[in-house]
């Protein structure tokens, strides 16, 4: 998870790592910074459960990323 509107550490960093990870996932919520859970607490429970559900359907691995 990143928040769009993160300034300190921006989106570019968060495709950076994932870019550089195995697998990795990165999904961007506009709306939010630092304090995802805060900022954007609906947008943030979506994007978990559309993770777990595909993370099920695959076996228990993540093979596809989500990014906004």
């Amino acid at each position: 998870m990143w928040g769009a509107n993160y300034k300190p550490v921006g989106v570019a960093h968060g495709r950076a790592y994932k870019a550089g990870t195995d697998n990795a996932v990165l999904t961007v919520l506009d709306g939010a910074g630092h304090a995802i859970t805060v900022e954007q607490p609906h947008e943030l429970a979506k994007a978990v459960t559309t993770f777990l559900e595909k993370y099920d359907r695959c076996g228990g691995h993540v093979t596809a990323a989500t990014t906004a």
